[in-house]
C-alpha cells in the first residue's frame, strides 16, 4: 500500500485539471486534463450522477454556472447533459469512462465523488466498475463517509481519502455544496477508514489531520491558490491539490 500511496505524497494534483478559463480551458474538461498530463501533474476530478446513472465529470449539481443551459444533472439523462457545451468551449461534459480512456495511465487520477446524500450505491457502483477495468494509478475521495464506507466494504483494495474542513469557518450558504457530514467527518473515520486525508488548507493546522499525519497517513491540502496557502501547505501537509499556478514537481 505504501508504494501505491507514493504519488499522493509527492505528485502535485491539478484541481479539476490544469484549467484556465481565460484561455478557454474549462475546469473538468478534456482540455484541462490533457494540459495536466502534459505538465506531469496528477489530476483531481469531480463526479456527479446523471438521472440514468452515468458517472459524469462535473463539479456542480446544476448546469447553469458552466454551460449555456439550466437543469439539475440528476433530472437529466447523460445524453441530454452531453448535448450541452461548456461555456467558452466547444467541449461537452465528459463521462468518467471517456476521461479514463484519455488519461490511460499517463498520470494518477484522484476521483472526488460528489454524493452528499445518505443514499449511496448507484454512483459508487458505476465508478467502481469503471475503475476496476482501469490500468493506472487512482484513488477515490469524498466528504461523505458513507461513500467511503461503501468502497471499504465493496472495493477494499481501492485507495480512499476522507475530505474534511472546519465548517465553523463557513456560513450556512457557503457550506451547502459540502457534505452534510462535513462537520464531523474526521470523527467518522471508523466508518470510512481512509488511506489518506484531504483537508482545507485554510483550516490548517488542526488537531485531527495533524494527528492522522503523525501516524503516517498522507495529508493533502486543498485548494491551494495563493502564496500564503502554499506556505501553509508546505509546512503542514504532504501534498497539494492546487490551481491558478504551476506547482513544482519533485
Amino acid at each position: 500500500m505504501a508504494q501505491l500511496e507514493s504519488w499522493l505524497r509527492d505528485r502535485p494534483i491539478a484541481h479539476r485539471g490544469l484549467h484556465d478559463h481565460a484561455a478557454g480551458i474549462v475546469e473538468n474538461s478534456m482540455a484541462a486534463f490533457e494540459a495536466a498530463i502534459k505538465a506531469g501533474y496528477a489530476i483531481e476530478l469531480d463526479l456527479q450522477k446523471s438521472g440514468d446513472g452515468e458517472a459524469l465529470v462535473f463539479h456542480d449539481r446544476s448546469l447553469e454556472r458552466l454551460t449555456n443551459t439550466k437543469g439539475l444533472l440528476r433530472c437529466l439523462t447523460a445524453s441530454e447533459i452531453k448535448s450541452c457545451k461548456l461555456t467558452g468551449s466547444d467541449e461537452t461534459i465528459p463521462t468518467l469512462g471517456e476521461v479514463l480512456e484519455l488519461v490511460n495511465g499517463r498520470v494518477p487520477i484522484l476521483v472526488e465523488i460528489k454524493n452528499i446524500s445518505r443514499t449511496v450505491g448507484e454512483l459508487e457502483q458505476r465508478t467502481a466498475d469503471l475503475l476496476s477495468d482501469y490500468h493506472g494509478d487512482f484513488a477515490v475521495q469524498s466528504f461523505n463517509p458513507l461513500v467511503l464506507r461503501w468502497f471499504r466494504e465493496n472495493r477494499p483494495g481501492m485507495l480512499r481519502g476522507q475530505l474534511a474542513t472546519d465548517v465553523s469557518r463557513y456560513g450556512r450558504t457557503q457550506i451547502s455544496g459540502l457534505s452534510r457530514f462535513a462537520t464531523r467527518n474526521l470523527l467518522t473515520v471508523f466508518m470510512s477508514r481512509p488511506h489518506f486525508i484531504g483537508y482545507d488548507v485554510d483550516a490548517l493546522p488542526a488537531f485531527a489531520p495533524m494527528m492522522a499525519r503523525s501516524l503516517g497517513m498522507p495529508l493533502l491540502a486543498w485548494t491551494v491558490r495563493t502564496l500564503t496557502q502554499r506556505a501553509t501547505s508546505a509546512r503542514y501537509a504532504d501534498n497539494i491539490i492546487f490551481e491558478g499556478f504551476e506547482a513544482p514537481i519533485g
